[in-house]
């Protein structure tokens, strides 16, 4: 049976992740535990060495937040690798393990044999002896919301002895939340448009006032960019408002919307109707155009990332992306 390492290792907390340590112990204790960054596996590198692991890449995050941390000794040429796309989660994970398992008090010195994952595209990745020596175990490990936070276990210059995946717990709903903006940090691109355009004649003596209309219906895209591959890894959703901004004429228009829950990325749809006043000189024609100026704004945020558990726990973490 796997075991439970809260005193080896007293940074895991169960509440939101799994704990569970399979193998020997071996070598010196090893961690990496990125829920507090909001961060998580994409890539997973293991070695092989005389039928058992040697080496391990963990790297975890995306873009700005990629980090890669190593544990074990030698990187032999055989290896297999685990890349995983931003919504893709481990679906099984299996490790193989010998019989002697983990003893804290004994100090047996087993091995950790091998690992197996599949996810939820497809993908397969196995790093194991191509024979298993007698007395050999494998166990289910518990996958939880199938995003990967970290791992820790045991290694030396020689092998990984012993190893434990830190996979977050069934999760709810992952809701970005009490965002704040950088008014001076916004940068916009200009999309003019023609909505209308009218002639008018005044053949009189006297100035003609006219009354120009026009409807124009908009959509309204938004996507709330975040670095943190966990949000990306699970979609979220958002409860917020958002800035926007529109000109007619001389008036350029920029607000907010007021806070509501929506999609991470979407699209609204929405009728507008303008009116302005022409004047027409006399004895004169007068073309008039109306031109609508829609704008891309990005803007920088800084919000609170929450994860709502299945179980009723709610985790935290700060986040600063752009929209």
């Amino acid at each position: 049976m796997p075991q439970h390492v809260l005193g080896l290792f007293p940074n895991l907390d169960s509440t939101f992740h799994t704990n569970d340590l399979i193998g020997g112990c071996g070598g010196k204790p090893f961690i990496i535990d990125t829920l507090d960054k909001g961060s998580s596996l994409t890539e997973l590198k293991v070695w092989l060495r005389d039928d058992a692991p040697c080496a391990i890449d963990f790297t975890s995050g995306r873009g700005a937040d990629t980090e890669v941390k190593s544990f074990g000794g030698h990187k032999t040429a055989t290896a297999s690798k685990l890349c995983l796309d931003e919504s893709e989660k481990i679906t099984e994970l299996i490790i193989t393990y010998d019989k002697d398992h983990f003893n804290p008090d004994e100090k047996k010195k087993s091995f950790l044999r091998g690992i197996s994952i599949e996810t939820n595209k497809g993908q397969k990745f196995k790093i194991m002896p191509e024979k298993l020596k007698n007395g050999t175990n494998t166990l289910s490990y518990s996958v939880g919301s199938g995003v990967c936070c970290g791992v820790f276990g045991y290694a030396d210059e020689n092998f990984i002895h012993s190893i434990g995946f830190v996979m977050l717990k069934p999760v709810k709903e992952a809701v970005l939340k009490n965002v704040t903006y950088d008014d001076k940090d916004e940068s916009t691109k200009t999309f003019p448009q023609l909505i209308s355009s009218c002639e008018y004649d005044n053949d009189s003596e006297l100035e003609q006032s006219h009354k120009m209309k026009a409807t124009k219906t908009l959509q309204l895209s938004h996507t709330w960019g975040t670095s943190h591959s966990i949000a990306r890894t699970l979609g979220f959703k958002v409860e917020a408002g958002y800035p926007r901004a529109f000109k007619i004429g001389g008036d350029l228009t920029q607000n907010k919307t007021s806070t509501h829950k929506h999609d991470h990325t979407s699209t609204e749809t929405e009728s507008r109707d303008f009116e302005w006043s022409v004047n027409c000189s006399p004895k004169s024609t007068i073309e008039a155009n109306a031109i609508l100026f829609l704008y891309e704004i990005e803007a920088k945020y800084k919000g609170t990332m929450e994860l709502r558990m299945e179980s009723g726990k709610v985790f935290s973490y700060k986040v600063i992306c752009v929209t």
